[in-house]
């Protein structure tokens, strides 16, 4: 077994979502105080609020907020399956940099680590995330620990960020938002689909894969479905030695020819997207490769150019609040075992209009 630790988190400046599920071997997400969260601060605030009629119990502030963390682990828990249980280890804290008058960083998240060559891994000297790794060994790679830590912006609340809006801990979309609110939940939803595997860990200011302890540079399973449409490969093709490349630095940023080459997420275009396909290119979903780069926010976030919003857009959409859309069948593409959809039936027979999706 091989593993990996100290990841950079993908960071939200927003977000957005769109799908449904039938439960059946549902995943244990739950949610631990992360224990370097400040005293009485974050999840431990007890300032007391009054609770949400059919939208969160919490009679404290902190109480609430946990409330709305763990709602949205329960809900990506129905989607998922693993029989080992997934760990957050969560705080509300302030984030450098991540409080502006116009912009500001509401969470960030990521994998706590990853792993290689584990008991049924799908592919040799490949890493996965280890929440994904777990549930394709169906136990856990790393007892004891979490597999994903996250972080999202406490000082919100403080009215001093994005012109004095705060957090909203309503779980209960039918309420709406109110004016000058941030819905927390769906935050949440698309920063715990990053630590769940929605994210490279490739290193896009040299382009070098993971290195492990000095020894050789392994790709990471998003390698080899991130598919540069100018060079004609996927980024496992363009750097076979895994070291430092300026060709996946430029790739990083050579939109629109980014793309998922995964044929699960590109079969299902059709029903996530308009009838344009507006976010995709010669038949593939884009991802986000802006040029400038911008770190933690590129590659590891669908297109903005999609006219319907997707949940993981490196942007807030609050009429998206728990739904899913695109991800669901990104997560078949890189292994997750997930619950059948319910909304959609799709036979698998249609053409998939993708021309260089990896099998």
């Amino acid at each position: 077994m091989t593993v990996l630790g100290g990841f950079c988190r993908a960071a939200l400046c927003g977000l957005l979502g769109l799908t449904c599920c039938a439960t059946s071997n549902a995943a244990t997400i739950t949610v631990q105080i992360d224990p370097a969260e400040p005293a009485n601060t974050g999840f431990s605030d007890l300032t007391p609020v009054v609770p949400i009629a059919n939208g969160n119990p919490g009679t404290t502030l902190g109480a609430q907020r946990l409330y709305v963390f763990q709602t949205a682990a329960n809900q990506w828990g129905k989607l998922l399956n693993s029989a080992a249980i997934i760990r957050v280890n969560a705080k509300m804290d302030s984030i450098s940099g991540g409080c502006g008058g116009t912009t500001a960083i509401l969470g960030q998240a990521g994998p706590d680590n990853a792993f290689a060559n584990f008991p049924h891994a799908p592919k040799s000297n490949v890493f996965y995330a280890v929440a994904l790794a777990d549930g394709i060994a169906g136990s856990a790679n790393d007892p004891g620990n979490a597999q994903i830590d996250a972080t999202f912006n406490v000082d919100i609340d403080t009215g001093t960020c994005l012109t004095g809006q705060t957090w909203s801990y309503d779980t209960n979309q039918a309420h709406g938002v109110p004016a000058n609110k941030i819905p927390l939940l769906p935050v949440v939803f698309h920063e715990l689909g990053h630590g769940l595997g929605f994210i490279t860990f490739t290193n896009l200011s040299d382009g070098s894969f993971i290195n492990v302890g000095g020894g050789s540079f392994l790709p990471d399973i998003w390698d080899y479905y991130l598919f540069d449409q100018g060079q004609n490969k996927t980024w496992e093709q363009i750097n076979p030695t895994g070291a430092a490349s300026v060709n996946i630095v430029n790739s990083a940023k050579n939109d629109p020819n980014l793309v998922w080459a995964g044929k699960k997420v590109n079969r299902l275009q059709r029903v996530f997207l308009d009838g344009a396909l507006s976010g995709t290119h010669n038949g593939c979903m884009r991802m986000y490769a802006p040029n400038p780069a911008e770190p933690g926010s590129s590659v590891s976030h669908w297109t903005k150019a999609s006219a319907r919003a997707l949940l993981m857009q490196p942007y807030l959409n609050e009429t998206i609040f728990n739904l899913v859309d695109m991800t669901l069948p990104f997560f078949q593409d890189i292994g997750w075992s997930t619950n059948p959809e319910d909304l959609v039936f799709y036979d698998g027979f249609d053409p998939n209009p993708c021309p260089n999706v990896q099998p």
